[in-house]
């Protein structure tokens, strides 16, 4: 992009602040005046065509790997559908990515709309949602959603486990120093599935809902806590607080108490950025008094905890006990 490019986008950028709007219409931009402006920057790169007649700048889709960037293409794609559509309250993914969740895998290509009649439709990029009962909503960054427990539960009524199990874990995470209230909790999820049943699709949200916990920081975390169950080792504590030698007091993702065992799973985002030295010196002596504290220190990445075997391998090694044999999640 050309500076002259960059600054039509910065231009757009601030446009819509001064809007508080992140998507732009080409019905609104002509309203306003400036629908040639706004197909100029288009061809120019400093916008981009999100759905049909929408746009945002392209600074929008700036983002530090390709599953964040896929993440605010479709939450924006559900903004410009706001803008689009009479009224609608979005629900399942849809709702999630307005909520800012993250999920693995892909984004449907669908928007996904609650309903208002006992019977759903789909036609193409829509998916409505049949509404059997009262569903509770609200308003975030200008849109009518449905809560976050029904859209979590709409979201896993036909989804694999993992995808929504991450999402759940994330709305539910209680930081260690309180220092943001969580969406939902175990309990809003379970009473919010007690309150729908029957319906089609709850076993595969029940089998979601015995997983979700408070304590996992991460997307990654979820993937290990399922892969460690799935493989049959023996279930750890989770964000354990452990008093090192020197005094201080550190916390690990996981920990298997009897037999002294503590295992981190670290993500990519830990090692991006600058890191000084004094970091990275800070951080071996973390590691070090932690070695001379426990019997054993486990540590893996997405790639172990994605394909199981590696994190099996590791796990074995440091002799954290099986208790039964594997099985599929």
């Amino acid at each position: 992009m050309n500076d002259s490019a960059r600054e039509e986008m910065q231009w757009w950028a601030r446009w819509l602040r001064s809007l508080g709007q992140e998507v732009m219409t080409y019905g609104e931009a002509d309203e306003s005046g400036i629908a040639d402006r706004l197909l100029r920057a288009h061809r120019a790169g400093a916008l981009v065509r999100i759905a049909r007649g929408a746009y945002v700048p392209a600074s929008a889709l700036d983002a530090p790997t390709e599953p964040e960037r896929r993440a605010a293409r479709y939450r924006l794609q559900v903004l410009a559908a706001a803008k689009q559509h009479e009224n609608p309250t979005f629900t399942g993914y849809s709702a999630l990515a307005i909520l800012r969740l993250p999920i693995i895998d892909r984004w449907p290509d669908d928007i996904i709309l609650q309903g208002h009649r006992s019977n759903g439709n789909r036609r193409p990029g829509v998916i409505t949602v049949s509404r059997r009962c009262e569903i509770p909503t609200r308003v975030v960054d200008g849109v009518r959603i449905v809560t976050p427990e029904s859209a979590l539960i709409q979201a896993a009524r036909s989804s694999p486990l993992l995808p929504v199990l991450v999402a759940a874990n994330a709305a539910c995470f209680v930081p260690r120093f309180g220092e943001q209230v969580p969406l939902s909790t175990p309990e809003g999820l379970r009473a919010e599935h007690d309150r729908l049943m029957p319906y089609r699709g709850c076993r595969r949200v029940s089998h979601m809902l015995c997983r979700v916990n408070t304590r996992s920081e991460s997307a990654l975390e979820t993937i290990s806590d399922v892969a460690i169950d799935a493989l049959g080792f023996k279930a750890p504590t989770k964000q354990a607080t452990i008093t090192l030698p020197s005094g201080r007091t550190v916390h690990l993702d996981y920990l298997w108490e009897e037999e002294g065992i503590g295992g981190e799973a670290d993500g990519d985002r830990k090692y991006r950025g600058p890191r000084t030295a004094e970091g990275l010196i800070e951080e071996k002596r973390r590691e070090d008094e932690l070695r001379e504290q426990l019997r054993g220190l486990v540590r893996w990445d997405w790639q172990a905890a994605w394909h199981r075997a590696p994190l099996e391998r590791k796990l074995a090694r440091a002799g954290v006990p099986r208790i039964r044999r594997s099985r599929m999640l």
